[in-house]
């Protein structure tokens, strides 16, 4: 019974975030206006970094996605990477409550040196 709890937490998980790619694919031009697209930055992590375009990913629909973030249309998004063939095309980190083992942190600003609270979410999402 948890097995199955944890597999559907998993396929909800997929399930919402195949929702926001599609509402943010319809998302209207003037939103990448605001939050222009910008490839990761190198850094010494093990990631290779490229250009979304050069993968085929569309631009204008992760500025799109950033600038609704960033407005708060989906609530307490920390973090947003997006990897294809090994390579990172967008990196992207906000600010929202966090917890440490139910311990409430507050508000936090993310980045990329911002340890998560994760627990079993890991599980959930590998095993989808």
């Amino acid at each position: 019974m948890a097995s199955m709890r944890k597999a559907s937490r998993g396929v909800i998980f997929c399930l919402a975030f195949l929702w926001i790619a599609v509402d943010v694919l319809s998302a209207n031009e003037q939103s990448a206006v605001n939050a222009p697209y910008s490839p990761p930055v190198q850094r010494e992590d093990g990631w290779l970094v490229t250009d979304a375009g050069s993968v085929g990913f569309n631009e204008a629909a992760l500025a799109a996605l950033t600038q609704s973030l960033r407005e708060g249309k989906y609530l307490n998004v920390h973090a947003v990477l997006v990897e294809k063939a090994g390579q990172l095309v967008y990196e992207a980190y906000f600010e929202g409550e966090d917890e440490n083992w139910g311990d409430p942190l507050g508000n936090v600003v993310f980045d990329h040196e911002t340890l998560h609270d994760l627990r079993s979410i890991s599980k959930s999402v590998t095993s989808a």
